[in-house]
């Protein structure tokens, strides 16, 4: 029932939106289109519904990219065979796949279909979605998508207002974060379990500098040029800022009990509520994406909350946070149909659209936040505009803070030795400046053993190679 009610929802909602698509059609020549996206599952759920109630004389055929259940990777050569074999006029691609097939020149600009069509594609789209698509070179645009993730950060009123604490505000960086979770802390009112500063999916100390490195675009390694880049001032200034907080446990590492099930690994809910200390009343501040709104709003905690932006960049506080987009739509240059496709992508990104999702919320392909700039406006929430006020951090070149930086094993062995040396200053083994010191050293180590297991593993496959000829 609940899902007939936003179907019909949705039909009045997208009432105009249709018209206008319906306005630009011959009635006599029914269009044709092949849209490949996804799993069958997250098609029906997110983009179905919206393609038919905005073009039901359309002959629409859909071709799924993976399997139910089943999160295969493309390469290059599969993807293209993919590609030849079901010729799509439009993509619906997760990021990898767009990267894969931007960096392949694979896709049309739209820009030049946004100026071809006099149409103002980008004007009402929020920047930080178009700088995360352009990339760190600036370059056009070759996909766009109606949603995106991003984060803020998250308090506990009651915390604060039981300890008289100012709370968090707008545009403070990492250091000032941790600072007041540190001032939380070490108020000797906090009550037994509290900490002042929980972040999700953290396995160590090391997480939570990988993490704020990235937001303050520090990297320990270059994985082209075998160079540790570790010893500087401001890994530095980090590292001792994160080793003492983690000292005096104003953060905890915690991670879900995981669960097997047909040879695979999840983490249900039940396991990640169990550890998730800022939803259980006992953090004062954190940091997560708008997933922990809808939990907020929908599952009316025991505790007051408020939300202000993702910690800043400490050297331009226009930057901050990182922004995920889990459907990038996209016109292939091999389309057959790329008018028709472009006048699907033109309604995905319209304000009707948005406006639509707006009113649905989660309902119905409402998952995410919409990335037109007036959404915070169209949900009548002004607890949504911490997520679209600052630019990200990361881009589809460097979508995720966690990735690879060094070659083969190294990055693994890094993060065991920085966790190490942490635990020392926990223990009081060493001091911070001694523990900062031997890290470059150990990890230039690191380094060296594992470019020569690299080496050593293309010797072996090249030599396979010359005795299978």
């Amino acid at each position: 029932m609940r899902r007939l009610a936003a179907l019909m929802a949705l039909s009045v909602l997208l009432a105009i939106a249709a018209g206008c698509t319906k306005s630009a059609q011959t009635q006599d020549l029914p269009k044709t289109l092949t849209v490949a996206c996804c799993q069958n599952y997250t098609y029906d759920m997110q983009f179905r519904d919206f393609i038919e109630a905005g073009f039901p004389d359309w002959d629409v055929r859909f071709v799924p990219m993976q399997a139910d259940n089943d999160y295969k990777a493309y390469d290059e050569k599969t993807l293209a065979a993919f590609m030849d074999k079901e010729k799509p006029d439009l993509l619906i691609l997760n990021v990898p796949d767009y990267s894969l097939m931007r960096k392949a020149d694979k896709l049309q600009n739209l820009e030049e279909w946004a100026a071809q069509k006099k149409t103002k594609l980008n004007d009402a789209v929020t920047p930080g979605v178009l700088d995360f698509l352009r990339g760190e070179e600036g370059g056009p645009l070759y996909g766009i998508g109606p949603g995106f993730h991003a984060s803020a950060m998250y308090y506990n009123k009651n915390i604060f207002d039981r300890l008289g604490i100012p709370y968090p505000t707008d545009g403070m960086n990492w250091e000032q974060t941790i600072a007041l979770a540190d001032r939380v802390m070490q108020d000797k009112r906090l009550e037994k379990g509290e900490v002042g500063l929980h972040i999700p999916w953290l396995r160590g100390p090391f997480d939570l500098l990988q993490r704020i490195a990235g937001n303050e675009g520090l990297t320990y390694a270059n994985a082209k040029t075998g160079a540790v880049t570790f010893d500087s001032q401001g890994w530095e200034r980090l590292f001792k800022q994160v080793a003492a907080a983690y000292k005096r446990g104003t953060f905890v590492a915690t991670w879900p009990e995981a669960r097997e099930s047909d040879g695979r690994t999840y983490y249900d809910q039940a396991a990640m509520e169990a550890v998730d200390l800022f939803k259980q009343g006992k953090a004062a501040i954190t940091i997560d994406d708008d997933n922990l709104m809808t939990n907020l709003k929908s599952g009316k905690p025991k505790f007051d909350w408020g939300v202000v932006t993702a910690p800043a960049r400490s050297s331009d506080p226009a930057f901050g946070g990182e922004l995920q987009m889990y459907e990038v739509f996209a016109i292939p240059v091999s389309a057959s149909h790329a008018e028709e496709a472009w006048e699907v992508l033109s309604y995905f990104m319209s304000a009707h659209v948005g406006q639509a999702k707006a009113a649905l919320g989660g309902t119905l392909g409402g998952m995410d936040l919409s990335v037109q700039a007036d959404y915070p406006e169209w949900k009548q929430d002004p607890d949504y505009k911490p997520f679209y006020a600052l630019r990200p951090t990361n881009t589809i070149d460097r979508y995720y803070y966690g990735e690879p930086q060094g070659p083969g094993s190294f990055d693994t062995s890094f993060a065991e030795l920085v966790n190490g040396h942490i635990r020392n200053v926990v223990e009081n083994k060493e001091t911070e400046d001694k523990a900062f010191g031997a890290i470059q050293s150990g990890a230039e180590a690191l380094m060296k053993k594992a470019l020569s297991e690299v080496q050593a593993d293309g010797a072996d496959e090249t030599d396979k190679a010359g005795k299978s000829e």
